[in-house]
C-alpha cells in the first residue's frame, strides 16, 4: 500500500474516508498498487518461509506445541542477508570516512 487515509468523522455520526498522501520513491514513481522491487533478492522456498513464520509467531515460547523447537527449523535468510548488507553499508561508510586520515599514515 502506497497510500495514506485519514477519517473525519461528521456530525451526523457517520465519517468519511479521506486519502491525505502518497508514497513515492526518492525518483517519485509512485508505488501504491505496484509495491517497489527490492535491490537484492534473496529467494526462499516455501518450507522455510513457513517455519520462520511458525517461529515468529511463537513469540517467547520454546517449543510449537508438539515438543518440537520450531527455531531448530527457522533460519530466516533474508533478514540474515539483510543485516549483512547493512554491515556493508556501514563498513563502506566507515571507510570513507576514515581515508583521507589512512592515506596520511602510510
Amino acid at each position: 500500500k502506497g497510500s495514506v487515509q485519514s477519517v473525519l468523522p461528521l456530525d451526523d455520526g457517520s465519517a468519511i474516508r479521506l486519502t491525505t498522501a502518497w508514497y513515492f520513491t526518492p525518483e517519485r514513481r509512485l508505488i501504491h498498487g505496484r509495491g517497489i522491487e527490492p535491490d537484492i533478492v534473496v529467494p526462499m522456498s516455501p518450507d522455510d518461509w513457513q517455519a520462520v513464520l511458525k517461529f515468529r509467531a511463537q513469540g517467547d515460547r520454546s517449543d510449537d506445541g508438539d515438543g518440537s523447537k520450531a527455531s531448530e527449523n527457522a533460519r530466516d535468510v533474508q533478514l540474515e542477508r539483510a543485516i549483512d548488507v547493512l554491515k556493508g553499508i556501514r563498513l563502506f561508510h566507515a571507510q570513507c570516512e576514515a581515508g583521507p586520515a589512512l592515506a596520511r599514515v602510510k
